[in-house]
């Protein structure tokens, strides 16, 4: 009967542990964890990096956009979960014959 008792216990001990870290991942979802490591991360850098005069022109190249680089647009947050590799090998190749092309 004890250990009957015991094994039962063990179970619902087992359960609860179980719905409440269900319970957790509800709570604190990872995009607001993401947005506040982003509000974070800006103002790490606002507070580290000079601010640039825009009398100075433009800013060091380390911050520039590389020529030729393309800019992926995500339509809201989240996580990538599937590519399209096809797709993704056909436009490295046209970007890559565009900038041979240039020069």
């Amino acid at each position: 009967m004890a250990v009957s008792v015991a094994f039962m216990l063990r179970v619902a001990s087992v359960l609860a542990l179980v719905l409440f870290l269900a319970h957790l991942t509800k709570q604190i979802p990872v995009e607001t964890m993401l947005h506040q490591v982003h509000r974070d991360a800006i103002g790490t850098m606002r507070s580290v990096l000079p601010e640039r005069d825009p009398r100075h022109g433009a800013p060091p190249s380390a911050l520039l956009v590389p020529p030729g680089s393309l800019d992926l647009v995500a339509r809201g947050g989240g996580f990538l979960t599937r590519i399209a590799h096809d797709d993704a090998l056909g436009l490295a190749v046209t970007v890559c014959v565009r900038n041979s092309e240039r020069g």
